[in-house]
């Protein structure tokens, strides 16, 4: 999925590296494979219990991985963005690697019929792996933690997930410095059922509920950062994206003629 800088540099100049990251990536694969192997049943289960048809959209499975010091959510919003921007029509760019598009005459006529709901949707994905990974702690705190989660997503998408974490010391590698990695295992799926009951919601209505909850992550952020549980850096990274997918968002309904 992704690296931080750092250590995107150094595993690109030595194969001890990356070969240090691959044995992180299998050891975190191992821990969380009870959960992983058991997410197509929830989502088998998930869809028999409210009686929908479903098609699969998005399957996806990704790594990130961030020295103590560069804790951020950069690199779950790079992953959420590039998939944005093949699936909402950016022709040119390609899916993250592990990732996964499916295409299908009915989510292509869900998507065609979406109009300014790309927006949200991209939003509302990062939004609800951010907020898991948020849930696990911040860099002083990240232990081997898992979560299995769904949510709609809007217009009859659903998104599955599994995310999972764990923290590695490195003595040889990374200048000693500890290493938190963040597994991400994920599918969407499409249901002409449950479009119809989102139906009555109104776009307009979406984007002020995202901009509502976003601006109440920012002030969480503040009481966190007043309290000393997360850096001036971290606080800066990350309200620089909720503030950004606000102003996207005030953006989009601008257009919509809502404010």
């Amino acid at each position: 999925m992704g690296k931080s800088p750092t250590i995107e540099q150094m595993a690109a100049k030595e194969d001890a590296y990356r070969g240090y990251l691959n044995k992180l990536k299998s050891e975190l694969a191992a821990s969380a494979k009870t959960d992983t192997d058991a997410l197509e049943g929830y989502i088998d289960a998930f869809y028999k219990k409210n009686n929908w048809d479903n098609v699969r959209w998005i399957t996806g499975t990704n790594y990130d991985y961030m020295q103590k010091a560069e804790w951020s959510l950069a690199n779950v919003k790079t992953i959420i963005d590039a998939i944005g921007k093949v699936v909402f029509g950016d022709t040119t760019g390609k899916l993250p690697d592990g990732v996964k598009a499916e295409s299908d005459k009915d989510i292509g006529a869900a998507l065609a019929a979406m109009g300014n709901e790309e927006l949200y949707i991209a939003s509302k994905v990062f939004d609800v792996l951010s907020g898991i990974v948020m849930s696990f702690g911040n860099s002083s705190s990240v232990s081997f933690s898992h979560v299995t989660k769904d949510e709609p997503i809007g217009n009859g998408f659903h998104l599955f997930a599994v995310v999972a974490s764990d923290a590695y010391a490195s003595h040889d590698f990374f200048n000693n410095e500890e290493i938190i990695e963040y597994l991400y295992a994920y599918e969407i799926r499409f249901s002409h059922k449950e479009a119809d009951l989102e139906a009555s919601t109104t776009l307009t209505k979406l984007y002020e509920d995202q901009i509502t909850t976003f601006s109440l992550k920012v002030e969480q952020l503040l009481d966190q950062l007043t309290n000393g549980t997360i850096t001036p850096e971290q606080y800066q990274s990350q309200t620089t994206i909720y503030n950004t997918l606000i102003e996207a968002a005030k953006v989009k309904l601008k257009e919509l003629g809502g404010q």
